[in-house]
């Protein structure tokens, strides 16, 4: 499976629009908020997809996380914000721990990460405001990686 990992598109519809038609052998979407109604407009667009609100899509009943079991790997996918991840990650990390997180998914900050934490994969797409989004690839065999991009022109 090759994610795409997005987050804070802040309604930039057309950085979306162009991510979508550049990464093309993308079969799933992990969106971790801040432009959910632009998200969803792509909904129909992959085999997987799931978003969370982040803290200025007002208004939806979306939960604010959700815990994805995909082929034997188990995604945790929040916008960050409850978490205060601008501050430190502890708060996530145990969050991630209570879950049994293989893979933790999470926006917020606009700063793109990929970084391993007692086991767990942190990827933080940054900002697509910014053209930051990140490809995660996740074998059958368990093999997962995460790679930060940046759109093209």
């Amino acid at each position: 499976m090759i994610w795409l990992a997005v987050s804070d598109v802040h309604n930039a519809q057309t950085k979306l629009q162009r991510l979508i038609e550049q990464e093309t052998l993308a079969q799933g979407l992990l969106f971790a908020g801040d432009g959910l109604t632009s998200a969803l407009k792509y909904k129909d667009n992959f085999n997987e997809f799931y978003a969370v609100p982040g803290n200025c899509d007002f208004a939806f009943g979306e939960q604010h996380e959700k815990l994805i079991l995909y082929h034997g790997k188990r995604i945790f996918l929040c916008h960050g914000h409850r978490y205060r991840v601008k501050y430190e990650m502890l708060s996530l990390l145990y969050r991630c721990k209570e879950q049994e997180a293989d893979i933790c998914v999470f926006g917020h900050t606009h700063s793109p990460m990929v970084n391993w934490k007692d086991g767990i994969l942190f990827v933080n797409p940054g900002a697509l405001l910014n053209g930051s989004y990140a490809i995660i690839e996740q074998k059958e065999d368990g093999y997962i990686n995460a790679t930060i991009k940046q759109l093209r022109r």
